[in-house]
């Protein structure tokens, strides 16, 4: 409860709210951890939820479970653009996505995404949008080929943000071509240690990343 009414005097758009649903609703995902109490706050602002003087906690639970179900299946996919190669490995990632919705099946299925891609029909910051997205996924898939450094400080802004949530892993899954040039694959230091999806042919992209959304999609929570 304590950490609930911090969360409430943190957000002074829920001081006024009167609503004891949503109350009892914040306390249920505080109980479930920090980083899901703190979605929940912020998609009841964004719907403006706080102004609704009563509503039942059991089905703004059920609400948003599913909304998290739907943010859960989201994979953005971090990656330099404008490269044959790279673009190649996107038109993979969505066949591959398809494929595995519909023969696990997924319900909803799994979204790639990637920033250049999106639009909602505002003008927004590029930054602000990259880490929104980041820390909305299910999934981030860091194409490490070509070493761009815009694909490394995403894929550490989602390692900190792992570590600041007291997650016990990251939702990250590394992958390297290595059909691709020496100097042009070569891995930094500090990604060096974690394991990557190493290929150097589409066909064995395609059958490694299958079996890793499948794995990571169903024997997981996500």
């Amino acid at each position: 409860m304590q950490r609930a009414h911090t969360l409430f005097e943190a957000n002074p758009a829920l001081r006024t709210a009167t609503n004891p649903g949503l109350l009892s609703a914040l306390v249920h995902y505080e109980l479930k951890g920090a980083p899901k109490a703190g979605v929940f706050v912020r998609w009841v602002l964004a719907n403006h939820i706080h102004k609704i003087g009563q509503s039942d906690a059991a089905e703004l639970i059920k609400i948003f479970d599913q909304v998290l179900l739907s943010r859960g299946r989201r994979i953005f996919v971090s990656m330099p653009y404008g490269q044959d190669a790279t673009d190649d490995h996107w038109e993979t990632i969505l066949r591959i996505c398809a494929d595995v919705s519909k023969e696990v099946p997924l319900d909803p299925p799994l979204k790639p995404e990637r920033v250049d891609w999106f639009k909602d029909g505002t003008s927004y910051a590029i930054t602000d949008k990259i880490l929104e997205m980041i820390s909305g996924c299910g999934l981030l898939i860091g194409n490490l080929t070509y070493g761009n450094a815009n694909v490394y400080h995403e894929i550490g802004y989602l390692m900190g943000q792992t570590h600041g949530n007291g997650e016990p892993t990251a939702r990250l899954l590394l992958i390297l071509d290595e059909s691709v040039e020496p100097k042009a694959k070569k891995v930094s230091f500090n990604l060096q240690g974690l394991s990557q999806l190493r290929f150097k042919r589409s066909e064995d992209l395609r059958e490694k990343l299958k079996k890793q959304l499948v794995a990571f999609f169903t024997e997981t929570s996500h």
